[in-house]
């Protein structure tokens, strides 16, 4: 039962991972779509939802990485991927602050990439 929990809860992440990431796609879609329409409105629903999917990965993160054979804070790819979303959540939480020195919204993109190269 554990080996199928850490399974399904990886891939339930990788889901949501896919999820979360293609706003920023569907954006870049409505700007070279001739149909923007569609784009629009998958835009739409799913970044009215980005935060609590964002937050959804995390605790999935934390279910999967206590079910595999790692501790949770360990050194391997799937703790810096789960502190890798916690810094995510962060950054969208002060971006207040960092927009006073740098645009926090090229700090979340850098850190999703980063997210999504350690994930897969």
């Amino acid at each position: 039962m554990e080996l199928l929990l850490n399974f399904g809860f990886a891939w339930l992440a990788v889901g949501l991972t896919v999820i979360l990431s293609v706003i920023y796609m569907t954006r870049r879609m409505i700007k070279n779509a001739s149909d923007k329409k569609a784009w629009v409105k998958l835009n739409l629903k799913l970044r009215k939802y980005h935060k609590e999917i964002g937050l959804l990965l995390i605790v999935v993160g934390l279910i999967h990485g206590m079910n595999s054979s790692f501790d949770v804070l360990s050194f391997n790819i799937g703790t810096l991927a789960w502190i890798l979303s916690i810094i995510l959540g962060l950054n969208w939480l002060f971006r207040i602050r960092l927009t006073k020195s740098v645009q926090w919204i090229k700090i979340h993109r850098f850190l999703t990439l980063a997210f999504v190269i350690t994930l897969f």
